[in-house]
């Protein structure tokens, strides 16, 4: 969890999608009385808000994936995305419930090195899921120096990271 110096104010959401109960889902905490947030759910019209310290407005996007979503506020707000039963890959026949804490984009990092995990004998989990969503138009991304994607604020580039391997990703 990030504590209250690492909030921020502008965020890009990371959810995952599929139609399974309530789904993809964001959540949004305020810090701060009298903060004013707008959610701006991918492909739909922005929603406005104003919460109190301690409150949280919560958004379910039942079969639509919130990836790309955008969040800003006029004080530091925490904000999760995740889903309330995952299907990783999807199709599987079971799900997880998956929830991270957002980092606010004037804290991201250009460059990332990942470590996959070390998997499992089925077929389905030999890899992990890696997702990279842009925050501003024009993102160059690249896996271990080879361009593989440009994409515009809130779209994403996905792969699968074979277990037992590492990638160095730079946008």
């Amino acid at each position: 969890l990030l504590d209250s110096a690492a909030l921020g104010t502008q965020y890009v959401v990371a959810a995952q999608g599929c139609s399974i109960g309530e789904g993809s889902q964001v959540a949004i905490h305020a810090t701060q009385d009298g903060t004013a947030v707008t959610f701006t759910p991918k492909g739909g019209a922005p929603i406005n808000v104003n919460l109190n310290a301690g409150e949280t407005y919560k958004y379910a996007g039942s079969s639509t994936d919130l990836t790309g979503s955008s969040v800003s506020s006029n004080k530091n707000v925490a904000v999760f995305g995740g889903h309330e039963c995952a299907q990783v890959p999807v199709g599987v026949a079971f799900c997880d419930t998956i929830l991270e804490q957002m980092i606010p984009t004037d804290k991201l990092s250009k460059t990332y090195v990942l470590a996959a995990t070390k998997g499992s004998q089925l077929a389905f989990s030999a890899s992990d899921l890696v997702r990279v969503i842009a925050t501003v138009d024009g993102t160059e991304v690249t896996v271990d120096g080879v361009v593989v994607a440009t994409l515009n604020k809130g779209e994403v580039y996905e792969y699968s990271l074979p277990a037992n391997n590492g990638s160095i990703i730079s946008a």
